[in-house]
C-alpha cells in the first residue's frame, strides 16, 4: 500500500503544469512542439502604390501581437500607418486558435493623418487623430478593419525557421521568418 501512495505523489508531481502552460479554454500549448514563440515577420509585400509588412510577436504566456506596418510606395520605406491586433492564442493540433482582445492605430504619416480626420469621413469614428499617436479603435467602426474582439482558428507550420499558415484568408499567403 505504501508503494501505492508514493507512485500516486510521483505521478501527481510529474502531470502538474504551470497556469502559464494553458491558453484559452484551457488548451495546453506546448512551445518546445511547435517552437512558436518567438517574433517572426514577413518581407515587404509590394502592392499598387503602397506596400506592407507584418510582424508576429508571440509570447510563452498565450499572447500575440500582430502589427500590420503600411507604407506609400512599394518598397515599405514611406512609413503609412501600423494596425496592431493584441490577442491571446492557443495549441490544439496543427491549429493556432487566436482571440481579438484589442486593437490599435497609429497613423505615422501627416497625410495620413489628415484623411483619417477628414469632415464626415472620420476614420473608426476619430476626429482628432494626430502624427505618432495611439488609438484604441476596439469596436469601432474602422472601414475594413476588423476590431471587434473575436477569435479564428487557423493551421499553421513552423519549418526551418519559416512560420506559414493555411486556411484563413488573413495570413494564408503570408510567409513569415523568426527574427
Amino acid at each position: 500500500m505504501k508503494t501505492f501512495y508514493i507512485l500516486f505523489l510521483v505521478m501527481l508531481v510529474g502531470c502538474e503544469f504551470s497556469q502559464n502552460d494553458l491558453g484559452e479554454n484551457n488548451t495546453r500549448i506546448v512551445q518546445s512542439d511547435y517552437q512558436i514563440v518567438s517574433n517572426w515577420k514577413t518581407e515587404c509585400v509590394p502592392g499598387t502604390g503602397e506596400s506592407y509588412r507584418l510582424e508576429l510577436v508571440f509570447d510563452e504566456a498565450g499572447s500575440a501581437i500582430m502589427y500590420e506596418y503600411f507604407y506609400y510606395g512599394e518598397n515599405c520605406i514611406e512609413a503609412d500607418s501600423i494596425w496592431v491586433n493584441h490577442m491571446d492564442y492557443s495549441i490544439s493540433g496543427e491549429t493556432l486558435h487566436f482571440s481579438r482582445r484589442y486593437a490599435l492605430i497609429v497613423p505615422m504619416h501627416r497625410d495620413t493623418v489628415d484623411v483619417f480626420n477628414q469632415s464626415g469621413s472620420e476614420m473608426c469614428e476619430i476626429d482628432s487623430w494626430s502624427l505618432g499617436g495611439t488609438e484604441n479603435v476596439t469596436n469601432l467602426d474602422c472601414e475594413i478593419f476588423a476590431t471587434e474582439p473575436g477569435g479564428i482558428s487557423i493551421d499553421f507550420n513552423v519549418e526551418a525557421n519559416t512560420l506559414t499558415f493555411a486556411g484563413h484568408w488573413w495570413l494564408e499567403e503570408e510567409i513569415f521568418r523568426r527574427q
